[in-house]
């Protein structure tokens, strides 16, 4: 690819791949109209709006409806943990984990509260804290709908069920 540099074995392979450094979407889901400029991945987003799973763990029985979901999903009834820490060396099953957690050795805090300041270096820790600025309850105990603002006051609530 001129563009890029990638480099494929076949003329095809390398069609389809121009294709993303072009603003064209040549298809459409007709459901909730995203457009997609590759068919195949049209395709895969056409799954999302079905209940079908066709792949499951063998291990828990956990159906999953795409296969990278399945293969992520493997690695949680493992030990490996092949994503390492250069600076502590503290290791973790997903690459995602290991770049979040690289974040810790710097002062970065890309994500600001706008209403108390708060810096965090993960959005999935900033989206949690502005819960603290709500009155909004969106986890809801099935067993006696008792409301809780994180998930993990529900987890440790369950536990009274029990």
């Amino acid at each position: 690819c001129e563009i890029c540099n990638k480099v494929f074995r076949r003329k095809g392979n390398l069609k389809v791949h121009l294709l993303i450094h072009t603003d064209s979407c040549r298809f459409k889901c007709e459901i909730c109209n995203k457009d997609f400029r590759q068919k195949c991945s049209l395709n895969v987003h056409l799954l999302s709006h079905t209940d079908i799973c066709q792949f499951k763990c063998e291990i828990c029985k956990r159906p999953f409806r795409y296969k990278c979901s399945l293969k992520a999903h493997l690695l949680t009834h493992s030990d490996s943990r092949p994503f390492q820490c250069q600076i502590c060396n503290k290791a973790f099953r997903k690459k995602s984990h290991l770049r979040d957690h690289l974040l810790t050795h710097t002062d970065s805090r890309r994500f600001k509260c706008e209403i108390c300041n708060r810096g965090f270096q993960q959005k999935s820790r900033y989206n949690a804290h502005l819960l603290s600025h709500t009155e909004i309850c969106q986890f809801k105990c099935e067993i006696c709908k008792r409301s809780f603002r994180y998930k993990t006051g529900l987890n440790a609530h369950l536990h009274t069920h029990s």
